[in-house]
C-alpha cells in the first residue's frame, strides 16, 4: 500500500505517491537534497491499481519508494531507465505535454 495525494492547480494537476515507509525521510546524494513531506505526499492509502488509475487523470506525477517503483515498471508504466536512485530510494516523474 501507498500514500496518494492529488494537487489541484491551473497547469493541470499532479499525483504525488510514495511507499510508505519513506514518507517523512530526508535523502541527500551529491548536490540534490529532497524531503518526502507529509504535506504533500500523504493523502489516501491506496494500492497500485489506485495510482496507475490517477495517474490518466492528472498532468504530472511525483514518485518516491522502491515498491512503488517496482511496481510501476512491472505494470509498465515506467521503465527502469527512466528512474533515478537519490539515497537508495527510487524516484520518477511523469509529465505529459
Amino acid at each position: 500500500m501507498y500514500y496518494m495525494k492529488i494537487h489541484e492547480s491551473p497547469d493541470g494537476a499532479i499525483l504525488a505517491a510514495c511507499d510508505k515507509d519513506v514518507l517523512g525521510a530526508k535523502l541527500e546524494h551529491e548536490n540534490l537534497s529532497v524531503e518526502i513531506t507529509e504535506r504533500f505526499f500523504k493523502g489516501e492509502v491506496v494500492g497500485i491499481d489506485a495510482i496507475i488509475k490517477g495517474i490518466g487523470e492528472v498532468s504530472s506525477t511525483n514518485f518516491f519508494g522502491n515498491n512503488l517503483i517496482r511496481e510501476l515498471v512491472v505494470k509498465g508504466v515506467l521503465s527502469v531507465e527512466n528512474t533515478i536512485d537519490v539515497a537508495g530510494v527510487k524516484h520518477a516523474q511523469i509529465i505529459r505535454v
